[in-house]
């Protein structure tokens, strides 16, 4: 663990033969935790989405995965208590900070905008298929067709876009993408096309209970979407430009 606060703040429980050590701090300056490696300014943090439905059949809207709406998961989203805000995401943060409404966020007292936001995109985290055996910790079939949902499930999808494009890149005898951030938020800047823009959902609720204050999906970058959900064809075509690489 790391902590920042002075020794004499610290004030220790022993019990049973063990110390403990609990810092007193004011609860109303810090109501939000956030998670790691994910806010973490060396990875690209992924967010995730859900397309809505009216009719079951036809897709209306694109928004933040919440268990609110169907999903079984809610996206995560904020700020780090520790890294510092990089410099490839400080103009999109300013711009959230600046123009989103106050009632897209909570109490200012509660985050600290100085420090690393998260996600940086997002991608569909609902309703993937998957095969897996019936039988509990069962390693062989009878299989059973299961739905999933999570950033676990929008992570490798998106990594899986950036493998097309890499493969791309190499086969014309350019290098792979490496670290992905900067880019991205170039690109927002560039060509803003190649997102969509999620402005519906909210990140407050946990399968338990819903809490009063969270973050909402807002025009540009949000802490629930991040940039929002990138469209391929565009994304592709800025990074082959980008590499002087003709499609």
């Amino acid at each position: 663990m790391y902590s920042e606060c002075p020794c004499e703040e610290l004030s220790p429980i022993f019990h049973k033969g063990v110390t403990s050590e609990v810092y007193k701090y004011n609860r109303s300056a810090r109501i939000f935790y956030a998670d790691f490696p994910t806010d973490s300014p060396y990875v690209t943090s992924m967010g995730a989405t859900a397309f809505k439905s009216d009719d079951g059949k036809t897709v209306a809207a694109e928004h933040t995965a919440s268990i609110v709406d169907g999903a079984i998961i809610t996206t995560g989203g904020g700020f780090s208590a520790l890294a510092p805000q990089p410099k490839w995401q400080a103009g999109a943060v300013q711009d959230w900070a600046t123009n989103a409404p106050d009632d897209a966020k909570p109490p200012a007292n509660t985050y600290d905008t100085s420090m690393r936001g998260y996600p940086d995109v997002s991608f569909n985290g609902h309703n993937y298929q998957v095969f897996a055996p019936i039988a509990q910790k069962g390693r062989s079939c009878p299989c059973k067709e299961y739905s999933v949902d999570g950033t676990s499930a929008s992570s490798p999808a998106f990594a899986g876009l950036v493998s097309l494009l890499n493969g791309h890149l190499l086969a014309a005898g350019k290098s792979a993408l490496g670290f992905l951030n900067p880019l991205l938020y170039k690109m927002q800047q560039d060509k803003p096309a190649a997102y969509l823009d999620i402005t519906y959902g909210d990140n407050k609720c946990t399968r338990d209970y819903c809490m009063i204050y969270g973050y909402n999906a807002t025009t540009g970058w949000d802490p629930v979407s991040g940039l929002g959900t990138v469209h391929y064809p565009l994304f592709k075509a800025y990074v082959l430009a980008a590499r002087n690489v003709t499609a």
